[in-house]
């Protein structure tokens, strides 16, 4: 298992939602409104401030973003 600095793992669903939510052209006000997370859920999950964000809200940001279900690997 590799680890960024920051100690988020490379590869993880918290690392690849991080990486879409920065790339993204929408505000972090308009992602908020859409997925029903609070605005400041979303700056400190994009500011990477937060120990261990909860599965399930990441989860919910990383189909937003992709416009996708999330597949687990068997």
């Amino acid at each position: 298992m590799r680890t960024r600095k920051d100690k988020t793992e490379v590869g993880s669903l918290h690392l690849t939602t991080l990486e879409l939510l920065k790339s993204s052209d929408e505000t972090t006000f308009d992602v908020a409104v859409a997925t029903g997370l609070t605005y400041g859920w979303i700056v400190a999950f994009s500011a990477n401030s937060m120990r261990n964000p909860s599965a399930s809200k990441v989860q919910r940001l990383y189909e937003y973003l992709t416009g996708k279900p999330l597949k687990l690997a068997r």
